[in-house]
């Protein structure tokens, strides 16, 4: 049995400091689990009375006798570790702590929140919170909660058993949840909030949801995680058990991206991470509230769109224009219907538009039946190629939600239609009151006031039913990339490495890497350009230089001959740039022409590791970006799955006559970096390579900076809940 049983479904509980005010913290719980038909054990425990909402109270938890499984701490903060300890030995398996004053206060708190995780560890006792709303289910009716939303509508706001679970760390934000899907008609299976998370965590309540029988569909508010590794293996859990997640992640983790001055840095952000998690483990990222509402409840109903094919009725037709012009940005394609619907409409209303989007005329909007005509016509047509007609349809109706009239046989015959097949997808647009829309979703309908939410939600059922129940790219192994430089980095490299020996370090892990000489004086610098044989590139090299070009510290195209005087320039520009220090040197090396310049990039987040990035490169890349990330390491698919994302990818696929990059050298660098980064993850903190020059044969890195982590660096704490 897991753990989490004894939180949502336990045989017994007691409520410590439980009140005969049902209004009262301590009360709440057990007037609500009472009031639900609990038909577990109630221990009400109260030195003062013995008896609490009619339930027989107890002085101590030693007095009721029993081990119970899940103890709820209603008391204050003052009080909480003394109660959990006196819970712990009464072998209680799980304790729900609402007080807050922990670490959400400060240093001092931070230190009181650290002896309960000890004594949850030392006594064998899991900790929900503190600092948090608790939790409930909905079938077993156990409310570990204090949530006031069930006194809504003259005490009928009550939830109704459904198969959307809420984790929230935020108990405001949760019951939000739970008040927007409740008054959509949209029943739960469990909710439970997180808090301040000393123990429980997002991440071990998505897992075990993954498992659960009783929900479908997981939403979830996530301000910050404590590690990497359990919040991506339970994404990944619930993804393989066909469960989407739906999440609003806010806040950000502190990558320190603006203490580092790299263009990775700069590109990638402080959330990029998260953004690449999510991503890669099929979870959907909520824009808004609203927006993880809509998806949840279209998640709830079940069905996934087949393809990008759209069919759009619209009883307007500036609402037609409105989805088809959404439909496009969204990449859905509107077939038209065939020519034989499309006449059979025309019986109906000669006037009307019937190739897709379809406007049925003036006649439909006083007429149910020429509308339901018209939406049969177009279920059972299929497209002029002989394909079957489009699964997914967006109906705009407008304001008939206020119109009973209308809106009646209307949805007596959608739902007629919908039975002749029930995989298709039908989202409704139209306006009216919520006990309109609600039932409509109880019917299987998705149901949207505004044309753009319609899109955008189907938009992500697309997105969500291509990563159900498949699995995840394996991680690459990470043994052959130890390198000896980074394992015991010399004091010269701890104190910055230079781009000498960042392309040392880039070469050693495989990635090709431009020749190059470091040269200390002019007759140097014409040797070396000389001996390359062709037009060279120079370069001041220094650790504290991130961005060479910003005091003209690059020189480019030089011809071999003009070598020795443009090193002579390039010392002039650095005494006339005021940096301190001196340079180590001048890095000459040959010009690589006639390819296409990108970015490849790591960023080391402090809770999720080492971030990859890809992109156009140059040294205005932060300030047009077009990137992609991932979480590193990555395997080859996935690389070249990067690659195809960039905005800009007809550049390097030969667009307008341009050569086309070699793509495999281009992917075997990304997955090179991202395993030399994974596998020193604790040392190195930022990686740029820009450019990396893409070539019609093959490729290799012209410019390297890299930034190692301090000597002790600070993993910062998981963002904390007020």
């Amino acid at each position: 049995m897991h753990v989490l049983d004894k939180l949502f479904r336990p045989a017994s509980v007691a409520i410590i400091g439980a009140s005969s005010d049902p209004e009262k913290l301590g009360g709440r719980p057990l007037a609500m689990s009472l009031q639900a038909g609990f038909p577990g054990r109630i221990y009400p425990i109260n030195s003062r009375v013995p008896v609490v909402q009619g339930v027989q109270a107890y002085a101590s938890l030693v007095d009721v006798g029993e081990r119970v499984d899940c103890a709820i701490l209603a008391v204050p903060a003052t009080s909480i570790a003394q109660e959990l300890e006196a819970a712990a030995r009464a072998g209680a398996d799980v304790a729900v702590i609402f007080a807050s004053s922990f670490a959400e206060t400060g240093a001092a708190g931070r230190q009181q929140q650290q002896r309960l995780a000890d004594i949850g560890r030392e006594h064998g006792i899991r900790i929900l919170g503190p600092n948090c709303m608790g939790a409930f289910d909905v079938r077993s009716r156990f409310y570990a909660s204090f949530l006031q939303a069930f006194d809504h509508y003259d005490g009928k706001g009550w939830p109704e058993p459904g198969a959307v679970a809420i984790v929230s760390q935020s108990g405001a934000i949760g019951a939000h949840l739970f008040v927007m899907l409740r008054d959509r008609g949209i029943g739960l299976s469990r909710f439970v909030t997180t808090g301040n998370q000393c123990d429980i965590d997002v991440a071990e309540c998505i897992a075990y949801l993954a498992e659960d029988e009783d929900t479908r569909v997981i939403v979830v508010y996530l301000e910050g995680a404590r590690q990497r590794e359990p919040l991506e293996q339970a994404l990944l859990l619930a993804r393989a058990r066909g469960k989407p997640v739906v999440m609003l992640k806010v806040g950000s983790s502190a990558t320190g991206a603006g203490a580092i001055a790299s263009h990775t840095a700069s590109l990638a952000g402080s959330d990029a991470a998260y953004e690449a998690l999510l991503s890669q483990c099929g979870a959907y990222r909520a824009a808004s509230l609203a927006d993880l509402v809509d998806v949840a409840a279209a998640c709830h109903v079940g069905r996934y769109p087949a393809d990008h094919r759209v069919g759009v009725i619209s009883l307007s037709g500036g609402g037609g224009v409105v989805l088809a012009d959404a439909c496009e940005r969204a990449g859905f394609v509107l077939p038209p219907l065939p020519e034989s619907a499309q006449q059979r409409m025309r019986e109906v209303v000669p006037f009307c538009a019937p190739r897709n989007p379809v406007d049925p005329g003036a006649p439909a909007m006083t007429d149910p039946a020429v509308t339901l005509k018209f939406l049969q016509i177009a279920f059972e047509s299929g497209a002029p190629s002989g394909a079957a007609a489009p699964s997914t349809w967006l109906v705009f109706l407008t304001h008939l939600g206020h119109v009973p009239r209308m809106l009646e046989p209307l949805r007596e015959g959608l739902i007629a239609l919908r039975r002749r097949d029930p995989t298709r997808i039908v989202a409704l647009i139209l306006l009216g009151p919520e006990s309109v829309g609600a039932q409509l979703r109880r019917d299987g309908f998705l149901v949207f006031g505004d044309p753009l939410d319609a899109v955008r939600t189907l938009a992500a059922l697309c997105r969500i039913g291509a990563m159900l129940g498949t699995p995840a790219p394996e991680r690459p192994r990470l043994a052959l990339l130890r390198l000896p430089g980074l394992e015991k980095p010399s004091a010269e490299l701890r104190a910055g490495p230079s781009e000498l020996q960042a392309r040392t370090l880039l070469r050693q892990a495989g990635l090709p890497v431009a020749p190059e000489r470091l040269v200390l004086s002019a007759a140097q610098a014409a040797d070396a350009a000389h001996g390359f044989g062709g037009r060279v590139a120079l370069k001041l090299v220094a650790p504290q230089l991130a961005h060479k070009s910003d005091i003209g510290g690059v020189m480019l195209g030089v011809e071999p001959d003009a070598a020795a005087a443009a090193h002579n320039e390039l010392l002039r520009r650095w005494q006339a740039s005021g940096t301190p220090g001196a340079p180590e040197g001048v890095l000459v090396s040959p010009m690589i022409e006639h390819g296409i310049e990108t970015i490849l990039g790591v960023q080391v987040d402090p809770v999720l590791g080492p971030l990859l990035m890809f992109g156009l490169g140059g040294i205005d890349a932060e300030l047009r970006p077009d990137v992609v990330f991932r979480l590193a390491p990555v395997e080859r698919r996935e690389a070249l799955a990067m690659i195809r994302e960039l905005r800009s990818y007809p550049l390097l696929d030969g667009a307008r006559g341009r050569p086309r990059a070699d793509l495999d050298t281009l992917a075997d660098a990304l997955v090179r970096l991202s395993e030399l980064a994974a596998a020193h993850a604790d040392r190195i903190a930022a990686i740029d390579v820009n450019p990396f020059i893409a070539l019609p044969q093959g490729g290799c890195a012209v410019d390297a900076w890299m930034v190692l982590q301090p000597e002790e660096p600070v993993t910062p704490l998981a963002k904390e809940t007020p």
